[in-house]
């Protein structure tokens, strides 16, 4: 699967990096294999680990 990084996920990836450790590698492991997936808005998945 190829994930596609937009702009604000790219600004939010640098949160994610100082409150959580998370990089962009394991984020995008999460969205690859997560524990969940729950229904989101326009028809998209939240992908939740």
């Amino acid at each position: 699967m190829t994930v596609i990084w937009t702009k604000h996920a790219e600004e939010r990836l640098k949160e994610w990096e100082q409150k959580l450790k998370l990089n962009k590698t394991d984020v995008e492991n999460i969205v690859c294999n997560p524990q969940q997936l729950m229904p989101g808005d326009l028809d998209a998945f939240v992908a939740q680990f």
